[in-house]
């Protein structure tokens, strides 16, 4: 597996690629839902697959891929991924149950970012250690993109379903997309999530559209989150999330 990779300005993740499932002329090159799972039970390292965490059901993303669904966020912990020393090797348990969630996005004609969701540190400490962390990224995957992370609500948390207004989706990517083209970047979403309500659908939906007008420098977003999340205000996990349900139309209309 040679993975392609998107740097993160908040979190770093790798792009794993596959052919894509169709042209899509005039649209985001991709759209899909960050699978969070992998890295719960950040308070028992290694832990327990099972017990602390577990991977993706690949019954939940043949779904979401059924739909039109063509990228996947995946989160991982760092410390279970390569423990002890950021210059160490993979532990190997959980990185072939990580690799067997990777390969069956990919395997599906789907895209998949591997993403270590540490915010920045390793072992509770800040990443300070810039040859360590290239030495873990050696280890991980190749080369490196553009990625962020958008919410709506009145701090930009995620953490209510209630958005600040049914414009707010625009008014927040504009200013990175303005950096985009004057730097000659390229952007991700790697996160985004609107509450279930008609104000944050239409504020989803502009800024879906902007992403898309912009599509020479916005390549695609994800949305926070698939998993097994119970009662999360925006979960997409198929068939009942409350995300899944009120917003899949929506995600599928730039599918």
């Amino acid at each position: 597996m040679k993975p392609s990779v998107l740097l993160s300005s908040l979190t770093l993740g790798a792009l794993a690629a596959a052919t894509p499932i169709k042209e899509r002329a005039a649209k985001l090159q991709w759209l899909g839902v960050d699978e969070s799972v992998a890295e719960f039970g950040q308070q028992n390292i290694p832990g327990l697959e099972g017990k602390d965490y577990t991977f993706p059901a690949t019954t939940s993303l043949d779904t979401l891929i059924s739909q039109g669904f063509n990228i996947f966020r995946v989160p991982f912990l760092m410390e279970r991924m390569v423990p002890n020393r950021l210059t160490g090797s993979v532990a190997q348990a959980y990185f072939q149950g990580y690799a067997n969630t990777i390969n069956h996005i990919t395997g599906k004609g789907a895209y998949a970012v591997l993403d270590p969701h540490n915010y920045g540190r390793y072992y509770n400490n800040i990443i300070q250690d810039t040859a360590g962390f290239q030495a873990f990224w050696k280890t991980i995957a190749t080369q490196f993109n553009y990625e962020m992370h958008q919410y709506l609500d009145s701090d930009g948390s995620g953490t209510s379903a209630t958005c600040v207004s049914s414009t707010v989706g625009v008014e927040r990517v504009v200013g990175a997309t303005n950096w985009l083209k004057a730097n000659g970047k390229k952007g991700f979403l790697g996160e985004f999530a609107g509450g279930a309500n008609t104000v944050c659908q239409q504020a989803v939906t502009g800024m879906l559209q902007h992403l898309q007008d912009n599509s020479d420098v916005w390549t695609g977003a994800a949305w926070w989150a698939g998993g097994p999340w119970a009662d999360y205000i925006f979960s997409f996990e198929p068939p009942s999330g409350t995300g899944y349900t009120y917003y899949l139309n929506t995600l599928k209309a730039f599918l």
